[in-house]
């Protein structure tokens, strides 16, 4: 997914991951931890709860400069999703 968002500004839209089980059912209460793997800046909060439908949200604020910023989401024993 791409976007622009000028440097060291917050993203106007939430970043958002759903967690499922092997049916593709929501699993609510799952740790999802969200990490700044590139361009620095900062995601609050950094670790989240799935909520009743799967869902898990993150605010990122971008790096203090223009370029690829890269942010990770996971659940213990899943493959990350990157943003």
């Amino acid at each position: 997914m791409n976007r622009w968002v000028r440097p060291a500004r917050r993203s106007r839209d939430p970043l958002i991951v759903r967690v499922t089980d092997s049916t593709g059912g929501p699993l609510p209460g799952q740790a999802v931890t969200w990490s700044v793997n590139g361009g620095g800046g900062a995601i609050d909060p950094v670790t989240a709860s799935s909520n009743s439908e799967g869902l898990a949200f993150a605010e990122w604020i971008l790096g203090p400069s223009p370029g690829l910023n890269v942010v990770e989401a996971q659940v213990a024993g899943s493959d990350a999703v990157t943003f």
